[in-house]
């Protein structure tokens, strides 16, 4: 795992990435700048904040992360899947 110091920087490049798309409109199968759908605003953001995975479908991600139980599913960072892993979403508080 991560140091806490190495998390806490990890969180704060994260933070930035998300507050920079905040009013980015939603389209579907656009991979932004100027429009994103769920899975390739979750890629955009994580690359940005320093971690590299395979853009792919809310469905990948679900197949391919490992779960998060107990408390760490509310945790900042966390994926978040719903309408029948149809979508994506990053916990922010």
């Amino acid at each position: 795992g991560l140091s806490s110091q190495a998390l806490a920087a990890f969180n704060a490049r994260l933070n930035i990435a998300m507050n920079s798309r905040l009013g980015i409109r939603y389209v579907y199968g656009s991979n932004g700048p100027n429009a994103y759908d769920c899975s390739s605003l979750v890629w955009s953001v994580f690359r940005d904040a320093g971690f590299s995975f395979e853009r792919t479908s809310a469905r990948n991600y679900w197949e391919n992360f490992e779960p998060v139980t107990g408390d760490e599913r509310f945790e900042f960072g966390t994926l978040v899947f719903f309408n029948k892993l149809g979508h994506v979403g990053i916990v922010v508080n």
